[in-house]
């Protein structure tokens, strides 16, 4: 039977009023506590150590996250921008705004260039965060050649640097569009502007876990797209489940909050201390 004009119209009233009660319903933002004695250990560990971080500025973040729950832990840690200078023997967290955005394969390269040659005494771990556009229609394309690239780089790394701790990590997410638009196009079916990116990113994350599974990581795409409450922020294309930044986490889209950083800096800590414990 063919809908009539007033059918027409109580249909589309109903898909704004759905669309409006899911915006209504959205995430916000929400003071989650964390019990910053919970990971006095973990920071005690990486305190005496040296500790290399290649990344942007999600990483920038993450740091600033790492700093209040030092600062709420009592556990003073020794966190510095390093230009290649002399970092000397002191214990320490260095960290630099490697490569550029959307060429991974640079940063790769400038990464391995500064565990084997650095700047003082050697480094006891050292991790290496892509950032989200290095995955996008403006970066790389292939995400499992992306993996295979930085699994290359380790093989040289660990000839030189046996002793060296490598932590792995996942690459960030973008949340869903922050507009009223998006509920909209999530009831549809229709794809927003940031999924074709985070498909990419879900595909390299997948690859990474798989490659490196038991070997330390940071799962930043897993603390990311998982609320307070347990539940993945993600959406549905076909059978698959692609993870997305929760927007509880985020105020622009793909930089962390207050909230996301204070969950970053957590997951961020025990897989640091968990790697220089256990030697690997």
């Amino acid at each position: 039977m063919l809908s009539s004009p007033k059918n027409s119209a109580i249909c589309g009233f109903c898909w704004l009023l759905a669309a409006a009660v899911l915006i209504g319903c959205g995430p916000r933002e929400m003071e989650v506590s964390v019990n910053a004695a919970d990971y006095k250990n973990d920071l005690e560990t990486i305190a005496k150590a040296r500790i290399l971080f290649g990344h942007q500025s999600v990483g920038r973040n993450l740091l600033q996250g790492l700093t209040d729950l030092s600062r709420q832990a009592g556990v003073p840690l020794h966190i510095a921008g390093t230009d290649h200078a002399n970092t000397g023997d002191t214990p320490g967290l260095f960290h630099i705004d490697i490569g550029k955005n959307r060429e991974p394969i640079g940063k790769i390269k400038a990464f391995a260039r500064l565990v084997q040659s650095p700047s003082g005494a050697p480094y006891d771990a050292a991790i290496l965060k892509f950032c989200y556009e290095d995955l996008s229609d403006a970066g790389m394309r292939d995400p499992v050649a992306l993996v295979d690239a930085y699994a290359k780089s380790l093989v040289v790394i660990r000839q030189s640097q046996p002793r060296l701790r490598l932590v792995h990590a996942t690459v960030p997410l973008r949340s869903d569009p922050l507009d009223w638009k998006t509920p909209i196009k999530r009831l549809i079916g229709r794809a927003t502007e940031e999924d074709a990116g985070n498909q990419l990113r879900a595909a390299f994350n997948t690859e990474m876990r798989k490659r490196f599974a038991g070997q330390p990581l940071f799962d930043i795409a897993e603390v990311e797209s998982t609320l307070p409450s347990n539940i993945r922020s993600a959406f549905q294309l076909g059978n698959e489940s692609i993870p997305t930044l929760a927007a509880v986490y985020t105020k622009d889209g793909g930089h962390l909050n207050a909230l996301g950083q204070q969950k970053a800096a957590t997951a961020f800590v025990r897989a640091l201390a968990s790697a220089l414990r256990s030697g690997r």
